[in-house]
């Protein structure tokens, strides 16, 4: 197996003190990232606002399901859901009845995923005897990739959450072989594409490997895979009456393709943000393929890793897609990355190579150096949560019906009814031509028509209300207060009302 192919020479190197000194800053400065993800994390964790501005839908979407509503329906201009499979709302839910429907209780969610990672990542380096250093390396890898993944592993979405079930699932059947450990770590895969689709492809190269190194651990990986990812997607299709796969398959083909992504996500996402841990990563992947020629359990690695990256490279290309996409692949790197740099430390120092040795240590400290930044910014301030308060007063004061596409869940905090997400209902009327689709632009014409809205609060300007509302007021903010810290820097700011008749 590779833990006894690959690292049995580091790990029974007699300079391995030394190889272990060259990489205690780096490994040290790796913990200060993970340190600051938790501290970000803990200090807006109770904000009551949407720290990135499809939060609030996410919030919607678990009320439903507290309300004993599908969450896939017909498209209306009270609610269009997002194009994701459904576990994490469900998991929301969940913990929503326990602790109160909030972003405090969905964080705390997506926070318990990123924090199985992050010891995923250390356990995975120690079982495979990597290194001490490489066990302290690839946590803070991902950490690290903090802010480059827009800051995502807290945000009260299903990103992290699908990535924590497909790392776990293939832990389990890295370290261990046998039809039971195949079995649960096809389960952990279905639950992933149950939460987020990308992990279909993932799990299926993952069944792969398993199936290359051993058929029969393979066959019972597959088996639940399919049993668990595919029954639970055919429940709800059938729960739904089929609106199930009219958005989680229909509508996203419909979207083009943002061909900026195609060298983007390695020029600017990858290399662009780190690249030091991408060039050490390419150096992993390099010397997984040469060795998974002869070991099963490298093959595996590698082709994990490949397909973490792939899908991300995927969804990037996805108009739309955001750098939240790209945890997948950070994860990946970061683990290859660190085995990588364990071996090689250890073969520096057995060899009395100082300068290379030298030269990664210095590399290492660069990386995680330059990719510290403030907290300010990324933490909200009291003075946002008084200026969110203050909209919604304003929201709570108007006497009609009121419409926020964007932020949707202020209408709820000020009483008022929910209207649908504006990311869903662009996302619907971007798909390809459909009568669903057709049937709800006439219903949406016709509610604007009739000026049923007396206030409508957007983001920018939007030409098509122009024949019914005219923008009356500008909502002035001070600085960047109330600005989501991650994602598009957007915020309530136009208000429009009806025309009056000529």
């Amino acid at each position: 197996m590779q833990s006894e192919v690959v690292h049995a020479a580091g790990a029974a190197n007699p300079h391995s003190r030394v190889a272990l000194l060259a990489l205690a800053l780096p490994a040290l400065l790796g913990l200060g990232h993970v340190a600051f993800v938790f501290y970000v994390a803990l200090s807006r964790i109770g904000y009551p606002f949407e720290i990135e501005w499809m939060e609030g839908g996410v919030l919607v979407s678990v009320q439903e399901v507290l309300a004993g509503r599908q969450i896939y329906v017909k498209p209306s201009l009270e609610y269009v859901p997002f194009l994701y499979t459904p576990l994490y709302d469900y998991l929301g839910a969940a913990a929503a009845s326990l602790f109160g429907a909030s972003f405090t209780t969905l964080r705390a969610l997506t926070l318990l995923a990123t924090s199985a990672v992050l010891i995923g990542l250390a356990w995975q380096q120690w079982r495979a005897r990597a290194g001490i250093g490489a066990t302290l390396l690839a946590p803070g890898f991902f950490a690290a990739a903090f802010v480059p993944t827009a800051t995502f592993y807290d945000v009260a979405r299903g990103d992290v959450l699908f990535i924590a079930l497909l790392f776990a699932g293939f832990l389990v059947v890295r370290f261990r072989e046998g039809a039971a450990a195949a079995i649960v770590g096809g389960i952990l895969c279905g639950l992933a594409v149950f939460t987020k689709q990308p992990a279909a492809i993932v799990g299926a190269v993952l069944g792969a490997g398993v199936l290359l190194r051993r058929r029969s651990d393979g066959v019972a990986f597959l088996a639940a895979f399919l049993v668990v990812a595919g029954g639970l997607c055919l429940t709800e299709e059938l729960r739904s009456g089929g609106w199930f796969s009219y958005y989680v398959l229909t509508v996203p083909r419909g979207h083009a393709i943002d061909s900026a992504q195609l060298l983007g996500f390695w020029v600017d996402d990858l290399l662009g943000t780190s690249p030091v841990l991408t060039v050490l990563a390419a150096c992993g992947l390099v010397t997984l393929g040469a060795a998974s020629r002869r070991d099963a359990d490298a093959r595996l690695e590698l082709l994990f890793a490949l397909a973490l990256i792939a899908t991300s490279w995927m969804a990037r290309l996805h108009t739309g897609g955001w750098r939240n996409v790209n945890v997948g692949a950070f994860l990946a790197l970061s683990f290859v990355a660190a085995g990588w740099c364990g071996r090689a430390a250890a073969r520096c120092s057995r060899d009395a190579r100082w300068i290379p040795l030298a030269l990664l240590s210095l590399a290492l400290t660069a990386h995680f150096a330059l990719l510290f930044r403030p907290a300010e910014g990324l933490i909200p301030t009291a003075r946002d949560v008084a200026d969110g308060e203050r909209l919604v007063e304003l929201l709570r004061s108007e006497p009609g019906p009121v419409m926020l596409m964007e932020n949707p869940y202020l209408a709820v905090r000020a009483g008022k009814p929910v209207t649908a997400h504006g990311v869903a209902v662009v996302d619907l009327i971007r798909s390809a031509p459909s009568p669903q689709r057709e049937e709800f632009l006439a219903a949406l014409r016709e509610r604007l028509a009739s000026k049923h809205y007396t206030m409508i609060v957007l983001h920018s300007p939007w030409p098509a209300l122009d024949p019914w509302y005219e923008p009356v007021q500008e909502i002035r903010w001070e600085g960047d207060a109330f600005l989501p810290v991650n994602g598009p820097d957007n915020r309530p700011s136009l208000v429009y009302r009806p025309k009056s008749a000529p």
